[in-house]
């Protein structure tokens, strides 16, 4: 995209800059990509010259984008548990007991996650998950299997609205593969793969824990995608080794195509309304289910495995064999529009200094309303510059400002070269001074906040990579600030 900016240096009078932001539709609705069809936000400057067709970028808003990488170090990482009697890489483990043989939690992909294109593939037998388990009166899919999981980037500090969001990804499932059958709260089925979702923890209050029935004074839901059990929904067929594409809508209005895996003997899972639940996502993946406790070894006390059956015929028992999946990603519900107006810098007051050494005094934008799908946007590529949203524009002081994020060029490991995205947020005091490595970042990589109805997020290229809990009504008043290095050349690059 060609610079838009204008060459004005920045000073103590008012400079107008023309930028982009937030043209961005609002939040559940489609945007169009004709430039005379975006409505500008509440401004005190009427909107400038709009974008040409040309210069519209990809409307799409991706919660999680396979091919995007270079995320905070685990989340986007994939995981599954499978069962094991030797040391678990991770450290995390499950001794032998009457449910299933012992386990460890796995990696399935380095600490980076997945690159572009990359099968992830879990291979069975899997720990026997007995969180979900059916008991007298409760309210128990099954057992089950957790065949892949990972924790949403984007959910780290507030958890994701999925609500419409698009689920696609390609799978293979090999003619290894094979399942049991077993019963469950929807009877007695053939255990299959279902795409899976667990919502961010809930606390509960006036509780105590108490690890015997897994009481830690939270609640977490569990959902399956099990719609009418068509093969439509069956993620592992057919076992002939070929890539099957898939794609599904998490739709609100569509609760009965989804199955709460409800609780066991572990108390902290319960069943949130479903259309709730998806407003509150934390972890997403796969499950197989229901499944089948090990055999039982006779005599014992208490009871154990019978390792011995398992090796004879593990596939009378357990699910077994090979199954892989790609291209993960995630598309939310709204598109965004992008067109041009003029922002307004206020006069730096005299002998301003910012509270951090080496930035520049605090520059702050005139009130603005921010509708859901407005947002401000660096331009690529202008040094290593921190700005945000402000409630007020009478403090130096970057902790009492407001959420914010910068760019750097330090790098997120020794030796791999690039700068980092960083993202300030609230302590416990209501400071903000929770400084955190949300995503690499290179030139070029387009950065920027985006409002939807409940939370302020962090884009990196269209994806999601970080989200700040949002307490305002749905059209919020916020004065933009920005600041730069001073080692830094170049102007402030906002946009909005």
């Amino acid at each position: 995209m060609p610079n838009i900016f204008s060459k004005q240096a920045l000073g103590r009078k008012v400079v107008s800059a023309v930028i982009v932001g937030g043209m961005l539709a609002s939040c559940g609705g489609g945007g169009s990509e004709s430039p005379s069809a975006a409505a500008p936000p509440v401004s005190p400057n009427p909107p400038a010259t709009r974008l040409s067709v040309d210069l519209i970028e990809d409307p799409t808003v991706w919660e999680y984008k396979a091919s995007q990488g270079g995320r905070i170090l685990n989340f986007g990482r994939w995981y599954n548990y499978v069962q094991s009697d030797q040391v678990c890489p991770s450290g995390i483990g499950f001794g032998l007991g009457p449910l299933s043989p012992a386990a460890c939690w796995n990696f399935l992909t380095d600490y980076a996650g997945p690159k572009a294109d990359d099968w992830i593939a879990s291979e069975g037998p899997w720990w026997i998950d007995p969180n979900h388990q059916q008991l007298p009166g409760g309210n128990g899919f099954g057992l089950i299997n957790v065949i892949a999981f990972m924790s949403l980037p984007s959910a780290v500090d507030s958890p994701a609205d999925l609500t419409n969001a698009v689920v696609s990804f390609d799978t293979v499932t090999y003619p290894t593969f094979s399942t049991v059958t077993a019963p469950s709260k929807i009877g007695l089925q053939k255990s299959h793969v279902w795409l899976w979702f667990q919502t961010a923890p809930r606390p509960v209050a006036n509780c105590t824990p108490d690890p015997q029935i897994g009481e830690n004074c939270t609640r977490q839901s569990d959902y399956i995608l099990t719609g009418d059990l068509s093969p439509t929904y069956q993620i592992d067929g057919p076992a002939t080794g070929a890539a099957i594409p898939r794609s599904f809508t998490i739709d609100p209005t569509q609760s009965s195509d989804w199955t709460c895996l409800g609780a066991g003997l572990n108390v902290k899972y319960d069943c949130l309304p479903f259309e709730e639940a998806i407003k509150q996502v934390s972890v997403m993946g796969f499950i197989a289910g229901p499944v089948l406790p090990c055999p039982v070894l006779e005599g014992s006390q208490p009871p154990v495995c019978d390792m011995a059956a398992i090796r004879a015929d593990t596939a009378r028992y357990f699910n077994v064999g090979q199954i892989a999946f790609r291209n993960f990603n995630i598309k939310q519900g709204y598109k965004r529009n992008s067109a041009l107006y003029q922002m307004v810098w206020e006069p730096v007051p005299d002998a301003a200094v910012s509270s951090l050494a080496d930035w520049s005094a605090i520059t702050y934008g005139q009130a603005t309303t921010f509708k859901p799908g407005t947002g401000l946007r660096l331009q690529p590529g202008e040094g290593s510059t921190r700005f945000g949203i402000a409630s007020r524009n009478t403090t130096q002081n970057f902790s009492l400002t407001g959420p914010q994020v910068y760019v750097a060029d330090w790098e997120p490991l020794p030796g791999i070269g690039g700068g980092q995205i960083r993202v300030v947020s609230e302590d416990a005091s209501g400071e903000f001074t929770v400084d955190r490595f949300a995503a690499t970042y290179n030139v070029g990589d387009a950065v920027g906040l985006l409002f939807t109805t409940d939370a302020l997020v962090v884009l990196k290229n269209g994806e999601v990579v970080h989200r700040f809990p949002l307490r305002c009504p749905t059209e919020c008043s916020y004065r933009p600030f920005a600041s730069q290095l001073k080692r830094s050349p170049g102007r402030l690059p906002l946009r909005f």
